[in-house]
């Protein structure tokens, strides 16, 4: 096995003590995706000391398996091979297993990730590395069937040669793995100049790769570009041109006809696997709801389409309703399978339409849903509107209100049906990162609705975390789970909640949100900051990593270290705190150099780079709580992503330990008893306004 790779596919500490008899090590866990694996014949182990002491102590190299509970292909690789007791017994015999969810330990899957794409030039879930006792990869690929098949090697045969490579020939391995982990580690720090020009070679990167015909970039698999979506916004803002608006407003119309988007339940699967957003793997993240609410959102402020509005609100109605927590977050995920099947809970038939409905309300479904007898997918139908209402209302001959009334009581009456059906299963963990996102889209939610659900449930659960998730010593914790909290937070937990923190100071005006978020953002700089600039994804000293890696590209998630960037700058700016400001332009800077050679997937650090670059403005609106909200929400009912808002009450508790953190506040008062708005850019204060009309003419 000379290159050490293979094909690719997909998208704590064991104890034997009160081990159920039938279940290996990660029936006590935290994780729903490791307990899936709790009674596979496999000898699992959790990541952590016992597993890694065993593989020293019995001198065998490791098998690291690591996906996540939405996963299509984890739960295949289960089901031919964890479950599979011949190749159990074989990785028993020869390697000690262990099994880790990406989303409790991001670290470890950016590692060893980039471990795989170096072997095989892809990557993802599961992901299949082999390494050394002391943690170095030597070969590694993605999903293995279990049997050699369509020029894929089998996961039987790999195990039985690289048992017998450690054996006979171990010095090749260890050989393999030095050069390996020497690539993994090899990385030096450098900075670059941040300057106008990044972003806009960045969608001019994005423009030569738009799909004019179906929206988004590129082709299949298609992903949700939430990021590239929010900087085209921006960079529209700025410059006025309408073909980076015509992008935006393209991409998320041909998102939101179906397919993707969830017409029955609301909210969005995660990606396509053709090119015009119809077929879903059916799996849905709380991160990609969270983000592209968000654009849908500033969408709508800019372009005033009621679609977006409407997308937005049922995709937060959905997080509500469906990934609450009792305790106050927001739960992680929902499979793509049930019943086995991919798919099964979201997709519909012909007849099962006309048995459920009315034949009014049946026959308008059909029509304007696109159902037929064959089928768009593996012969059922997953709800698609190519036509506008006003189209299908004329095929129909009925008036666009009637057509209307009667989708809207089809939809209720097929999601109350839906819901008696076998659902996806869920991973119910709190990831406090995942969390941080969703709380700031639930606050943007409330600015831009005017719904009070969503700033309450941002509210509790950004309480939650500060009450629950920290140790003793206030040290942020990553994951929660049937009332139980565990796992370091990493470089994104720390970012994304202090991000969401300030988003709450600026819609309530509350000193505790800007406090814990300056709390957090100090911890932050000193567990995960670079003295060179920018930061590490992992604290100082954590033993059982071979390398502490960086993180300025973005993923499925923002890059944390722009959403780290942007949370120095905003505070730096809210406190009168250069330094702060100095260090986010330093964590900005160090990501330019790769930035320029791929300027499309650091769309989250060229927002951050438009902050940066956009003169401070700071707008206080003074004045008794909640008095001020008819000028404030004046400011909200603009897209205007640089501009900060700060609601004063200055006779509201704290208001002394407010004004001392937050110097902009000092001298704005309500005059005659009337709330009062402040605006000051790049730190020049004009004249203080009190009615809307004033304050409109006054924002650009």
């Amino acid at each position: 096995m000379a290159a050490m790779a293979a094909a690719t596919t997909c998208a704590g500490a064991g104890t034997d003590q009160d081990r159920p008899a039938g279940r290996n090590r990660l029936h006590a866990e935290l994780s729903p995706y490791l307990r899936q694996h709790a009674s596979n014949p496999v000898d699992w182990y959790p990541w952590g000391d016992a597993a890694l002491e065993k593989a020293k102590r019995e001198g065998k190299p490791i098998f690291l398996s690591i996906g996540y509970s939405a996963c299509h292909w984890c739960h295949v690789m289960e089901r031919e091979s964890f479950e599979n007791k011949s190749i159990a017994d074989l990785l028993n015999q020869h390697f000690v297993s262990i099994k880790v969810d990406r989303e409790e330990r991001p670290d470890l899957d950016k590692i060893y990730m980039k471990a795989v794409q170096m072997l095989t030039g892809r990557g993802g879930w599961p992901m299949s590395v082999f390494m050394t006792p002391d943690l170095r990869p030597f070969y590694g690929g993605t999903y293995f069937p279990p049997e050699s098949r369509m020029g894929m090697p089998g996961f039987k045969d790999i195990i039985v040669q690289l048992a017998q490579l450690w054996e006979k020939d171990k010095a090749r391995i260890q050989m393999a793995a030095a050069e390996t982990t020497k690539r993994l580690t090899d990385t030096k720090t450098s900075r670059g100049k941040l300057r106008r020009q990044l972003a806009e070679a960045a969608t001019q990167s994005l423009t030569k790769s738009f799909d004019k015909v179906n929206g988004g970039f590129g082709g299949a698999p298609k992903f949700p570009p939430s990021g590239s979506l929010e900087l085209l916004l921006r960079e529209y803002r700025r410059t006025g041109e309408t073909q980076l608006l015509d992008m935006v407003e393209h991409t998320l119309d041909r998102m939101a006809v179906g397919g993707l988007y969830d017409l029955v339940g609301g909210g969005f699967h995660r990606y396509t696997v053709e090119e015009t957003w119809l077929v879903p793997h059916f799996e849905k993240m709380l991160y990609d709801n969270a983000l592209l609410t968000r654009v849908y959102l500033d969408a709508w402020l800019v372009l005033g389409k009621g679609r977006y509005r409407q997308v937005a609100t049922e995709t937060l109605d959905f997080v509500l309703r469906e990934m609450q927590d009792p305790a106050g977050g927001f739960h992680s995920t929902l499979d793509a399978d049930s019943e086995g099947e991919e798919g099964k809970f979201y997709v519909w038939s012909r007849k099962e339409i006309e048995r459920l409905l009315p034949p009014d309300q049946a026959r308008a479904t059909i029509a304007h849903f696109g159902v037929t007898k064959k089928g768009n997918f593996e012969g059922h139908t997953i709800f698609r509107t190519e036509n506008t209402l006003e189209e299908t209302a004329r095929e129909l001959g009925l008036e666009p209100p009637l057509l209307q009334a009667q989708l809207h009581d089809a939809l209720k009456a097929l999601y109350k049906y839906r819901e008696t059906r076998v659902h996806p299963h869920k991973d119910d963990k709190v990831l406090t990162a995942w969390n941080g996102l969703m709380i700031s889209a639930m606050v943007k939610g409330y600015r831009v609705l005017g719904d009070e659900r969503y700033l309450k449930a941002s509210e509790r659960a950004a309480a939650f975390f500060l009450e629950k998730m920290r140790t003793p010593d206030g040290d942020l914790l990553r994951v929660f789970r049937d009332g139980r909290a565990a796992g370091k937070g990493f470089l994104d937990d720390h970012a994304f909640l202090a991000d969401a923190l300030l988003d709450l100071f600026e819609t309530t005006g509350h000193l505790q949100w800007l406090r814990e978020a300056d709390a957090i953002t100090t911890a932050m700089n000193q567990k995960f900051g670079d003295k060179d600039g920018g930061f590490f994804y992992t604290e100082k000293g954590q033993a059982d990593l071979i390398n502490r890696e960086r993180c300025e590209m973005d993923n499925a998630i923002p890059s944390p270290n722009a959403i780290a960037a942007r949370v120095l700058i905003r505070l730096a700016r809210l406190t009168d705190r250069p330094r702060l400001e100095q260090a986010g332009e330093r964590a900005l800077s160090s990501a330019v150099p790769m930035g320029i050679q791929y300027p499309s997937a650091f769309m989250h650090t060229w927002c951050a780079m438009d902050l940066l670059l956009t003169p401070p403005r700071d707008l206080v609106i003074a004045g008794r709580e909640n008095a001020e909200r008819v000028l404030i929400r004046t400011a909200w009912k603009r897209y205007d992503p640089n501009l900060e808002t700060i609601p004063w009450d200055p006779k509201r508790t704290g208001a002394a330990e407010l004004q001392k953190l937050c110097p902009l506040v000092e001298g704005r008062r309500a005059i005659n008893g009337k709330p009062a708005a402040y605006l000051c850019e790049a730190r020049t204060c004009r004249p203080a306004v009190q009615t809307s009309k004033e304050l409109e003419e006054l924002l650009p």
